[in-house]
């Protein structure tokens, strides 16, 4: 059995999940390919999030952000669980196979803005770009979302 070759930004993903390399062994199980969905998704996340947060549209973004952020948590769960032998294989492709349904529907949504209007004209019109920029951004960043969708689906 060939031991998958693992760089550094794996191993401190399984050792803040506190999850053995052994895992890693065996390509033939879907614990790897889901390792790498989540780190590249999490990248990208983060990535989101500091580009809104220089725009102040970060309130617009919460809710989706967090509800990601709890999706995966859910999937570093079943992964922690998987590799501690406290839930089988078929188990950890089924969750995750919820979990691409949670995400795809996630990405779906239309983003609708939540600002504040009556300031002024002037207020009213930054806000109204402000808004169009947040829904392009979200068309945009959707497709990383389905992304992770099809990832976890794929295994």
């Amino acid at each position: 059995m060939k031991i998958m070759e693992i760089d550094q930004k794996y191993r401190d993903y399984l050792d803040r999940l506190r999850v053995d390399y052994p895992c890693f062994e065996n390509p033939a199980t879907p614990f790897p390919a889901y390792v790498k969905a989540n780190i590249t998704f999490m990248e990208k996340l983060e990535n989101f999030k500091q580009f809104i947060d220089c725009l102040t549209a970060d309130r617009c973004f919460a809710l989706w952000i967090r509800e990601t952020e709890e999706l995966l948590i859910q999937s570093e769960v079943a992964l922690c669980k998987y590799s501690n032998d406290h839930m089988s294989k078929a188990l950890l492709v089924d969750t995750h196979d919820e979990l691409s349904e949670k995400i795809r529907e996630l990405a779906g949504r239309i983003y609708e803005g939540h600002w504040e209007y009556g300031l002024s004209e002037e207020a009213d019109e930054q806000f109204d770009d402000l808004t169009e920029l947040c829904r392009r951004i979200w068309l945009k960043e959707s497709k990383a979302w389905l992304s992770l969708a099809r990832a976890w689906k794929k295994v």
